[in-house]
């Protein structure tokens, strides 16, 4: 199953003035015209500490000669990255200044490690490919069992166990004999171990509401790690995930104090008397009981700006509360990095401001900056495309290149789907249901695209419907659209006509997909989501005959 987002990655060079890079070249030999229109790049990837569910990829064309180069910035000493051509994929671990792979076409299929590593870690890159076959011929961990046999136990006894059961591979490496293991290599494999043990205490930990001890931390997280994996953003992420999700019947609040600071500072059309009360409480303090109701209106009044602000301080002192310091500076960092995916840029940049002189971990610092001028590279040509659309009216009007947007608040879903489907007759659709809040709507959503790449327009159309929402919510989902580049038609509904659209399709929730027939007329409801690949191509070419 995939489980990554795409990044075409086209940064400003000033903003990587302070972070070293590599030079990655290397070449395709054999390379065979059938392979060049098959996969004309190569993509090269690395990982962002704070982001776990995504890569950060970056395409290098290949040469008539089968030769490529790209250059890629480094936040850490030591970064694990991928290769990939077409099914064909390779970790590898850069650092700073030239490295080379070089692969031949006609063994791609053939040989367990057909990659050749050249330049930086170039020892270090080619024993960690044959540990790798090694490691593919091994019987691979079961976390269904594995979780079974450590039911019960300590969430100390649960990491060695699970640690054990993941090094297992490599020790049987090392004891074949034939080579000594380099100490970068052993290092490398045995955090990403110690990573993916962490990452499953932390899903134990939040299924079962456990709290964990503080005297763990050493164990799950490497002291000065230098190396940054994917195992390690997996890891931050699921630790993330462990604060927010730790004892939700627990009330958190912030101190009348903060909370008043917050709104002196952030709140929206405030009065003299509304000033006058909020400095008062924040010297006190303090507040009455029966002036809480006050409060919460003068919240209640910036949505999207203090209540932002207000969760993420609260995330903040749950966090202070469970974790060690170090740790709490990444989840920070990630709770605000998480924040800038479902945010327009206009509250993007309050939370990036906001958030970040509150961290002081220069690496933390510099992962969050990376995925902020993600977030908000391009401003201006959001806000023309934006501003070019019709806020109560768009009849498949192009926000960007292939990407459609039809919305009308005056008819009803039905008929909003009428409209578009009188414009794409006589071929498949495959809709899909989303909503922008939720992480694994927006990961489908990016695998769906998949489908355009797979189908003809004449034989299938790929239609994502969702709600629009208020002007805020409806500004960062053509936001969104535009910085993901998800290509395909998109009904933006009300309320109304989602509820009204999800009866047409048969849906019983508001997330699903549905393959329409040529006329119309719903021919599969929830069927397959667009990470069953498999499965659904096979189920739409059927359709298809």
């Amino acid at each position: 199953m995939l489980r990554y987002l795409l990044f075409i990655w086209l940064l400003a060079p000033a903003a990587w003035a302070q972070t070293d890079s590599v030079l990655i070249s290397g070449r395709i030999r054999n390379l065979t015209p059938q392979l060049y229109r098959q996969s004309p790049n190569v993509l090269i990837s690395r990982n962002n500490m704070l982001r776990s569910e995504a890569e950060l990829i970056r395409p290098a064309p290949l040469n008539p000669d089968g030769t490529f180069a790209v250059k890629m910035p480094l936040i850490l000493g030591q970064e694990e990255m991928s290769l990939a051509f077409g099914p064909v994929r390779t970790a590898f671990l850069a650092a700073p200044g030239t490295l080379t792979i070089t692969l031949d076409a006609d063994s791609l299929f053939r040989s367990a490690v057909p990659f050749t590593f050249g330049g930086v870690n170039a020892q270090v890159n080619r024993q960690f490919a044959r540990y790798k076959a090694f490691e593919a011929r091994q019987n691979p961990v079961d976390a269904t069992r594995l979780s079974e046999q450590v039911s019960g136990q300590s969430p100390a006894s649960v990491f060695s166990r699970v640690y054990t059961a993941y090094a297992a591979a490599f020790r049987k490496f090392r004891q074949q004999g034939g080579e000594a293991v380099f100490p970068l290599v052993e290092q490398w494999i045995g955090n990403t171990n110690r990573y993916n043990a962490a990452s499953f205490v932390y899903d134990m930990a939040s299924a079962e509401n456990r709290k964990l001890p503080p005297t763990l931390t050493d164990s799950l997280r490497p002291a000065a790690d230098p190396i940054l994996t994917a195992a390690r953003a997996v890891s931050v992420g699921r630790l993330a995930s462990y604060v927010v999700q730790h004892d939700p019947f627990q009330t958190y609040s912030l101190p009348v104090g903060r909370l008043a600071s917050l709104m002196l500072r952030y709140g929206r059309d405030l009065t003299a008397e509304e000033k006058s009360r909020l400095e008062g409480w924040q010297a006190a303090n303090s507040a009455r009981a029966s002036d809480m109701r006050y409060l919460q209106r003068i919240l209640q009044r910036s949505p999207d700006t203090l209540q932002r602000l207000v969760s993420f301080e609260t995330m903040a002192d749950k966090a202070r509360s469970l974790i060690d310091t170090p740790s709490v500076q990444m989840v920070m960092a990630t709770w605000l990095a998480n924040g800038f995916q479902t945010s327009s840029i206009r509250n993007s940049r309050l939370l990036y401001e906001y958030g970040r002189p509150q961290l002081t971990d220069t690496r933390v610092i510099q992962s969050l900056d990376e995925l902020y001028t993600l977030a908000v590279a391009d401003s201006a040509r959001f806000r023309r495309a934006i501003a070019g659309l019709n806020p109560k009216t768009n009849d498949n009007a192009e926000l960007a290149t292939g990407i459609l947007i039809s919305e009308n608040s005056t008819q009803k879903g039905g008929a909003l789907l009428d409209t578009w489907l009188s414009r794409n007759r006589s071929r498949l659709v495959y809709v899909f249901l989303w909503t922008l809040s939720d992480e694994e709507n927006r990961r489908l959503a990016a695998l769906a695209q998949q489908l355009r790449e797979q189908y003809a327009p004449s034989e299938l159309s790929l239609l994502y419907v969702t709600a629009q929402g208020d002007a805020a919510e409806r500004e960062q989902l053509l936001e969104y659209l535009i910085r993901n580049n998800l290509r395909g038609d998109h009904i933006l509904a009300t309320a109304g006509q989602l509820q009204e659209l999800m009866m047409r399709l048969g849906a019983g929730q508001f997330t699903g997909a549905f393959l329409l027939n040529r006329d119309g007329k719903t021919a599969r409801a929830n069927t397959f989501l667009p990470d069953d690949n498999a499965q659904l191509t096979k189920l739409i070419d059927r359709l298809l005959r």
